[in-house]
């Protein structure tokens, strides 16, 4: 069972949503990818009907870098972005590490 706090390697390529948060009232979202061997932990746990959840990468600016476009991270208005990792993505293509 995937809980707040976990951290886990993801050991191929995931798809990822990305959310990009903003300084005015809107939130934007793309594709993106999780690079392999990216280490992670979970924001969030889930609900029980829950496909995903939010995540945080270790190596935050870096990957901001990778899965935000320039454009958004140079706008003033922008503040920060969130990782959205699908939950069988996680159980099936990542690796638990101690917490």
């Amino acid at each position: 069972m995937i809980r707040a706090g976990q951290k886990y390697r993801a050991m191929q390529p995931l798809d990822v949503i990305t959310f990009s948060s903003w300084r005015t009232p809107a939130t934007y979202g793309s594709t993106g990818t999780l690079p392999k061997g990216e280490v992670f932990s979970v924001d969030q746990g889930p609900h029980s009907e829950a496909i995903a959840v939010y995540c945080s990468s270790e190596k935050n600016d870096t990957l901001q870098a990778v899965v935000i476009s320039e454009a958004n991270r140079s706008s003033a208005r922008y503040r920060d972005y969130y990782l959205c990792i699908a939950i069988k993505d996680i159980l099936e293509r990542c690796e638990r590490l101690s917490d």
